[in-house]
């Protein structure tokens, strides 16, 4: 596998400059088939892309299949009215609860939307639904960890609480709203 160089790295920008900025801010579609053309003629930036993309879909599997297994169980096993009871808008303590029942969980973003979706479905309130998949992202026990490794415990304490006040604050917003 061949190092990225400064060069490397200014030819990947230009790339993405004319791939994608050019024909978003002018429509050119000049520049869009002159980005195609240079990614094309470079076989090595294509392998290192290639690779990329299995080495991310490779960490990100395991966690859309849990996902989906959590979903489809809360879809298939769960009444409907127990979730509204639990997650409803009516109650003050569901979106604290969520964001408690949220931080020892573990997924990314791709992995949380099956089990949103299944709790939207059984009648969860969307602010607390919001405030739950912004916990499991945002305040997860092993994100903690790994900022352990590069922040003070203070500062983690202080991410912690701000992060939390403000999925409070939107979940129990978009609860009042909507």
């Amino acid at each position: 596998m061949a190092q990225l160089t400064p060069a490397g790295l200014v030819k990947i920008l230009g790339l993405v400059t004319l791939i994608m900025v050019i024909p978003m801010v002018g429509g050119s579609v000049a520049g869009l088939v002159l980005g195609v053309f240079m990614l094309i003629l470079d076989f090595d930036f294509v392998e290192r892309g290639v690779e990329a993309v299995r080495e991310i879909v490779g960490k990100v599997w395991p966690y859309v299949l849990a996902g989906i297994a959590v979903g489809a169980g809360i879809h298939g096993y769960v009444p409907d009215g127990l979730m509204a009871g639990i997650m409803g808008k009516q109650a003050w303590w569901s979106v604290p609860l969520a964001v408690l029942v949220g931080i020892p969980m573990y997924s990314n973003a791709a992995g949380i939307i099956p089990v949103v979706q299944a709790l939207l479905g059984k009648g969860a309130a969307l602010g607390t639904v919001l405030a739950f998949m912004m916990s499991v992202i945002a305040l997860s026990l092993p994100e903690m960890v790994i900022l352990r490794k590069v922040l003070r415990p203070q500062l983690i304490a202080t991410f912690v609480g701000i992060v939390a006040i403000g999925i409070l604050a939107v979940g129990w917003l978009f609860n009042a709203v909507l």
